[in-house]
């Protein structure tokens, strides 16, 4: 039955420009009158859930190469907001070969290489 309810909700959200005037429709029938509690349940769950993954953007230095990333935080975490571009001596390369991929890009790393890669304060996600 929640199952149906959200799945309502959803498709409701979906509809474009007149979703308003069929909210007030759909959720005034007999069989959905009783969901009406709901639906604000799942407003507030939604805006709760959206809140509480709240993005700040930052960047940071890798103080090997002095490249500047980008970095997001998401809840307590905070994340990298682009590819890793450090160049390393061996283990590293660009996708095709292409040199001017690693600027936009980044290096792919083997996966020995990429273990120990990150910058001082980094790790690859668990």
């Amino acid at each position: 039955m929640l199952t149906n309810i959200i799945n309502d909700f959803l498709s409701i959200l979906t509809l474009g420009s007149d979703s308003r005037n069929l909210l007030c429709l759909k959720l005034n029938t007999p069989t959905m009158r009783f969901q009406k509690k709901y639906f604000a349940l799942i407003v507030i769950c939604t805006l709760v859930g959206s809140l509480s993954f709240s993005q700040e953007t930052g960047s940071f230095t890798d103080s090997r190469d002095g490249h500047e990333y980008k970095t997001i935080k998401l809840g307590d975490q905070v994340w990298m907001g682009e590819n890793l571009a450090f160049k390393t001596d061996d283990g590293c390369w660009v996708y095709e070969g292409v040199d001017g991929y690693a600027e936009t890009y980044g290096y792919l790393y083997s996966w020995e290489v990429a273990k120990n890669v990150c910058p001082d304060g980094w790790r690859l996600p668990h």
